[in-house]
């Protein structure tokens, strides 16, 4: 593999992810973690040159960085900018941060609206954001990872085999993590 160059498939194999735990209930909390540590691995390689060398080697190091703090301000971010042409101001970097902070946030309050539900009614508990975003289908990051495959297939796959399907050159930004975690929640 190139320093430019990353099929889709290679993508979803290079996600190292945090030991998935034997009580299910902590998973909420690696999940929060894991964000909050894959936040931590931009803030840490701001100023350098976003590339598939960079992308991969954010995507290994995630599960052992030292997650980032919670920021109660991002509680004030209402949805991503994956489609918001409005904000041209801002650069890939500062989108990709933004989306991480309202992944964070949303999460918080998904996971704090779900422990607040009664016991009886959470095997039919819809996961949908507060914020009516959208709905998480996947909200733990061992799903989400899971689904991220199905989920750039179906938005940028080109006419060869998906698994030989290259990322094209200017997807292989800053926002190709955040937007592939996006796929990942949405994807059932």
């Amino acid at each position: 593999m190139s320093n430019t160059e990353i099929t889709y498939t290679q993508l979803w194999d290079s996600w190292k992810l945090p030991t998935l735990p034997e009580n299910y209930k902590e998973t909420k909390a690696i999940t929060e973690k894991y964000f909050r540590s894959l936040y931590q691995c931009f803030i840490d390689r701001k100023d350098q040159k976003f590339d598939v060398n960079l992308l991969l080697e954010i995507l290994q190091s995630a599960p052992t960085t030292k997650p980032a703090e919670f920021n109660p301000d991002w509680n004030e971010i209402n949805s991503t900018e994956f489609d918001n042409e409005q904000d041209n101001l801002k650069s890939d970097y500062e989108l990709a941060l933004q989306d991480l902070q309202f992944f964070i946030a949303d999460y918080r309050r998904l996971i704090v609206d779900y422990d607040n539900t009664p016991d009886n009614e959470k095997p039919f508990y819809q996961f949908e954001s507060p914020m009516k975003y959208n709905t998480w289908y996947n909200f733990d990051i061992w799903s989400i990872v899971f689904q991220v495959d199905s989920g750039m297939y179906d938005h940028h796959h080109s006419e060869e085999s998906y698994e030989e399907s290259l990322i094209p050159a200017e997807r292989i930004t800053w926002r190709l993590i955040p937007e592939s975690i996006h796929m990942g929640i949405i994807y059932e």
